[in-house]
């Protein structure tokens, strides 16, 4: 049986399980009571990091072979908050000639505003769409690619199995 730190691995996994799933603390940008300003702040900070790790890059590593050879890549970002990734893509796709139409998806109004304006200051043509990203159905639409990519930190388990389930059924050429 395979251990860590000379316990079994699966008596580690469960402690930290445990200790994930009972963990009370919200992360700070989910802060209802957040300033705006602050929000905002926060996002872009968030967004510099994200190009500085290369993070971006990373996905459409996975995205990149999803994409038609011929006609429009339908892709979906579940959870999306204020975009940065979607619009990253719409550029990256832009700058190759790839046809791609791209839609951010989230259930905070606030931050999907923040994301269009975002996307019109940029001139990119990512749709912000209301939607939950465990109920593809308020999403209307057909998907080439499906991907969450950066809050999977926010959903337990058993959420995540639901999301991935629907994207799966949902999505035409993969998800990631």
């Amino acid at each position: 049986r395979e251990t860590l730190a000379g316990r079994p691995l699966a008596a580690q996994v469960d402690r930290w399980d445990a200790w994930f799933h009972g963990c009370e603390t919200r992360e700070h940008m989910d802060d209802p009571d957040l300033p705006a300003v602050r929000r905002a702040q926060l996002v872009a900070r968030l967004h510099i990091l994200n190009q500085a790790l290369e993070s971006y890059e990373r996905f459409w590593e996975a995205i990149h072979p999803l994409l038609r050879h011929r006609g429009t890549t339908r892709i979906l970002e579940l959870a999306s908050g204020t975009g940065g990734l979607a619009i990253w893509l719409a550029r990256r796709a832009r700058q190759l000639g790839l046809d791609v139409a791209v839609t951010a998806s989230d259930i905070n109004p606030r931050l999907l505003d923040q994301g269009r304006a975002a996307a019109r200051a940029a001139g990119l043509p990512v749709a912000f769409r209301l939607g939950d990203a465990l109920d593809l159905r308020s999403l209307d639409g057909h998907w080439d690619v499906i991907l969450c990519a950066q809050a999977l930190h926010h959903f337990p388990a058993g959420w995540l199995t639901v999301m991935y389930q629907q994207a799966v059924g949902c999505a035409r050429r993969g998800v990631v």
